[in-house]
């Protein structure tokens, strides 16, 4: 009787596995099929983006190392400005109209 119950639990654990996987497999297919690919709302940096990044020590997307900004890059009508970083909040948090491109350790001259 021990032996019996002892394959029947093997049997139940390697159906169970063999379940799941096939589950994660189907998941996978399911989200990389179903989900077109969406165009990045953000455009590539422009050689002026770009000069201005090095310039004034930009981050797209904040500074890991806890320092703060000191100023922002905005892009207000197209045109990039350095503005200070309280002026880029106002725009990132939608107060203000543009639209926040980077945060900066230089401050803005």
């Amino acid at each position: 009787m021990r032996g019996y119950l002892g394959r029947a639990g093997i049997r139940v654990l390697a159906r169970t596995l063999v379940a799941a996987a096939v589950l994660i497999g189907l998941a996978n297919l399911t989200t990389q099929a179903d989900v077109p690919a969406v165009p990045s709302a953000t455009p590539p940096p422009s050689p002026a983006q770009l000069h201005l990044m090095r310039r004034y020590d930009c981050s797209l997307d904040g500074f890991g190392d806890g320092s703060q900004p000191r100023s922002a890059l905005i892009r207000d009508d197209g045109d990039l400005r350095v503005v200070s970083f309280d002026r880029g909040w106002q725009v990132y948090t939608g107060s203000r109209p543009h639209a926040l491109v980077a945060v900066c350790h230089a401050p803005p001259r």
